[in-house]
Parts: C-alpha cells; structure tokens; sequence
C-alpha cells in the first residue's frame, strides 16, 4: 500500500494493511509489508495491523515511511499470546526534509521475545518521530536487539515506553532515545 505517482493531494490517505486470524500469524523468509508516501507524493501513510493469538516476524520487515509530504503510519501489534521477532526490522520513519510526523509502534501481548532485531521509530525531516509502547501480559525478552527512537532532522525524538508485568530482560541489546550530532530536536 502506499501513495505514489506525484498525482496525491495533501488530504490523501494511503490504505491500511490489516492481517487478522485467529490462531497464528507467521511472516518470513524476506517478506516485507509496506506502507509509504513516496518521493514527490502528498498524503499520509496508511497503518499496518496485526491481530492473532500467536504472532512470528522471522527475517523480514514491516516499515510505515514517508519519503514525500505527509505522516508516516503506525504499526500495531495485538497478539494475545505471544510475539516472536527474529533477524527482523520494524520500522516507523520520516525521510530527510519532510514536514509529517514519524508512525508509533504499538506491541501488546503476552510475551515478546525480540532477537537479533530492530524497533525503530525516526524523524530525519521537521516531523517529530512517533512513540513505541510495548505491552506485556507476561515476560519481554531482548537478545542482540534495538528498541530506538532517533532524530536526525528538526523534529524530537518520540517517547518509548515499556511495560511487563513479570519481567523485562535485556541480552546485548539497548533501548535508545537519541538526537544525533546532525539532529536539532530533543531526544
């Protein structure tokens, strides 16, 4: 999905991608679900949604972005269960000069265990970058990952909050709100 052809208005919408089931939902083996306002392009992004009891990202993406003049989406993650992401990426971006806001990351479930992945929301334009919120039932596990929420740009870096109700473990991995060297905004 996405707004592409130098033929959008500022009030167009992308689509939103939605995946429910019941049971389980598992993407891998390099697929990728997209959702951006390309280059030239006016709009916002739609979101991408999950809902499942079990949910697997094993070596793929999902990326909401704005590379033209408008905001990009947010990703939701509802699964009841649990979330497994694995050699995978989810990121929420604002690319370079563009005036939107950067899409939130939102991840409620059971249990997350987060490996050898990425979580990033970013702002490299004015826009501010979106928050992530990670909601766990039970236990929320980060090996060889990233939780980041950086600007590059004009605009602030977006809040990250992280809540379990048993434990948060942390393996080689960082949880990070940053303004770069390049960045003007607050982190």
């Amino acid at each position: 999905a996405g707004l592409s052809g130098g033929l959008s208005s500022p009030d167009s919408q992308a689509g939103n991608i939605i995946l429910n089931a019941t049971d389980s939902i598992n993407i891998s083996d390099r697929s990728q679900i997209n959702n951006q306002v390309n280059f030239f392009d006016r709009g916002n992004a739609g979101m991408i949604e999950i809902n499942s009891n079990t949910f697997n990202l094993i070596n793929s993406t999902f990326s909401t972005q704005s590379f033209g003049q408008g905001d990009s989406g947010n990703i939701k993650i509802n699964s009841t269960q649990s979330a497994s992401i694995i050699d995978s990426s989810i990121d929420a971006d604002v690319s370079i000069g563009v005036p939107g806001k950067g899409g939130s990351i939102d991840i409620i479930t059971g249990s997350l265990s987060l490996q050898n992945s990425d979580l990033t929301t970013a702002t490299f334009g004015v826009g501010d970058g979106g928050k992530i919120a990670i909601s766990a039932s039970d236990n929320i596990l980060l090996q060889n990952s990233q939780i980041k929420n950086d600007s590059f740009g004009e605009g602030n870096a977006g809040d990250i909050a992280i809540d379990a109700i048993n434990n948060i473990r942390l393996d080689n991995s960082s949880i990070d709100s940053v303004v770069t060297i390049f960045g003007q905004g607050n982190g």
